[in-house]
């Protein structure tokens, strides 16, 4: 069992995630109540209701992703994921979709799931049926794939690690496998 740590990134991204959150309250607060007008007093009108509604569904995709951030640390100790016997457990998955940020949690991604590894990008793709996780998620590590060598890890895992951690451990139709 091998164990990787979320890096100093990872909180300075949820202290921000966390700022932005709370400047959008306190901007909605003060929409919600009247507070923003025109320099001559006026109502701002239906743009602006517009556009803070739009504003208002993008940070509820933020607001749930520091939530899955937030848990992430607590309930697993800054782990950002652990390779086991049985597969890749206890780890974040995210996709950037125009304003959204979706940051989902993926219970656990089994061996026998994995459909492609990458080994010169140190990826993975894996069944969406197998998959411990939410839907989204599930869709996310099926299409988009599983990053090793990147992201919030420290220390950062090597080619050399993921060969030695997570290939081996990879069906071999999984290996031989072009895209």
């Amino acid at each position: 069992m091998k164990t990787y740590k979320l890096n100093t990134k990872y909180l300075i991204c949820l202290i921000a995630l966390l700022l932005i959150l709370i400047l959008v309250g306190r901007v909605t607060w003060s929409w919600l109540n009247g507070g923003i007008t025109m320099e001559d007093g006026t109502d701002p009108g239906i743009g602006l209701d517009a556009v803070m509604s739009i504003a208002l569904v993008i940070s509820l995709s933020w607001l749930w992703s520091a939530i899955v951030m937030l848990r992430q640390l607590v309930k697993h100790g800054c782990r950002a994921f652990t390779v086991t016997e049985e597969g890749i457990e206890n780890t974040l998955t995210f996709v950037i979709l125009f304003a959204f940020i979706f940051v989902l949690p993926v219970k656990k991604i089994p061996w026998d799931a994995i459909t492609y590894a990458d080994d010169e990008d140190c990826y993975i793709r894996a069944r969406r049926k197998d998959i411990e996780a939410g839907f989204l998620a599930k869709t996310i590590v099926a299409v988009k794939g599983y990053p090793f060598c990147n992201g919030f890890i420290k220390p950062k895992m090597t080619r050399d690690e993921f060969e030695k951690y997570v290939l081996p451990k990879v069906p071999k139709r999984a290996r031989d496998m072009e895209l």
